[in-house]
């Protein structure tokens, strides 16, 4: 199963846009100078905030300004804010025009796990976290699972509607209705809305909006894919090893490792600090065979954090000497400067370790043994491969 990605303002209002759902005016800024401009554009008060930092009002990162000075002014305190957090310090800028409410809505089109099919939720608590109305107001709360093989029941809904005493409902189920077709349309995990307002015009305005999709989706989704590789702010490793499938976490160490199953590449990890060693990474490999491992030793030695690789993977129905092959073409195209300890057994591991003796490589089959090893040419610039 795929990764989660979260999709935001900068991207998913112009999805809402194409799909017949309102959303305010907008621009997206970099500077104070830019702040300017975006509010003459709009002209009128507007709400400036940063895209994809989680609970940003409570943070006080969300701002409002009633002229230009004002809005070029809280560009800069919030830029400024942001600067002061490295977590945060990408964050993009959104400046919008400030809606009036005469109500607020939560909408959202989720999956629900346990059914295995999608659900609508409606709440006439918007502009809260959901979490919190559910524990403190559950009442306001309703959820509406959804037939794929048929779609959304309109009747079922506008009966729905009724318990969070929703107002303009023919509109209202229109935009349910749209936000269901976004959540098929694009593969989605999770489309919401909060607040969806309710303007004294009688008009229904999306606010501020989320997308989730699951990265296994992305051959499909051409566009949000191109999207996602603008804006990827991982490290082309991590990019790189998502693209095979294999589960990868990037750490502060200087060790990396190489695995085969969730489970020993967390014992690989406790193991190490308990030897006083700092891994790199998390890799669970998907392919444990010679290319694969070519390919993931080629990958990680990009890294210029790592010293040492262990490379521990037990083999069942895989080959060692597979494996071993493919250490070996590594080292000898790439000659790389990082020491390489193994502990590779299993099915065919005497031709393995006949392999890896070729290349000045002895495999270490005690698991303590091979982590001690892997620790101690971490700190050592003098031992040889």
């Amino acid at each position: 199963m795929g990764d989660c990605i979260q999709l935001f303002e900068d991207y998913v209002n112009k999805i809402l846009e194409g799909n017949n759902i309102k959303v305010p005016k907008y621009k997206i800024i970099g500077n104070a100078e830019e702040a300017k401009s975006a509010y003459a554009d709009i002209g009128k008060e507007v709400v400036i905030k940063p895209i994809g930092i989680k609970g940003r009002g409570k943070l006080g990162l969300v701002y409002t300004a009633k002229t230009k000075e004002e809005a070029a002014d809280a560009t800069k305190q919030l830029l400024d804010k942001i600067s002061n957090n490295a977590n945060n310090a990408k964050a993009t800028i959104i400046i919008e025009e400030k809606i009036n409410a005469k109500k607020e809505f939560y909408l959202a089109v989720a999956i629900d796990t346990s059914l295995s099919k999608p659900f609508i939720i409606i709440s006439s608590s918007g502009g809260i976290n959901i979490e919190e109305v559910s524990a403190n107001d559950p009442d306001s709360i309703v959820r509406v699972p959804v037939d794929i093989t048929v779609g959304i029941n309109k009747d079922e809904i506008a009966k729905s509607l009724l318990r969070v005493s929703a107002e303009q409902n023919d509109s209202f189920l229109n935009i349910i209705s749209n936000a269901y077709s976004i959540f098929r349309k694009y593969d989605a995990e999770l489309v919401e809305i909060n607040p969806l307002i309710l303007t004294n015009n009688n008009e229904f305005v999306a606010v501020d909006v989320i997308m989730n999709i699951n990265d296994d989706s992305l051959p499909r989704q051409k566009e949000i894919s191109e999207y996602i590789k603008q804006h990827d702010e991982r490290s082309a490793i991590v990019r790189d090893m998502a693209s095979m499938g294999w589960s990868y976490v990037e750490l502060d160490g200087d060790i990396g490792i190489i695995s085969s199953g969730a489970g020993l590449c967390m014992s690989t990890l406790d193991l190490m600090k308990l030897y006083g060693g700092n891994p790199a990474n998390f890799l669970d490999m998907a392919q444990v065979d010679g290319n694969g491992l070519y390919k993931a030793l080629d990958m990680m030695s990009k890294n210029q954090n790592i010293k040492a690789i262990l490379i521990h993977l037990v083999a069942g129905l895989n080959d060692c000497g597979l494996m071993a092959e493919g250490i070996k073409k590594f080292v000898e195209e790439r000659n790389p400067n990082i020491k390489i300890v193994t502990r590779i057994v299993g099915n065919n591991e005497e031709v393995g370790d006949k392999v890896l003796r070729s290349i000045n490589i002895e495999n270490i089959h005690s698991m303590d043994k091979a982590v001690e090893k892997v620790v101690e040419v971490s700190r050592n610039d003098n031992i040889n491969r």
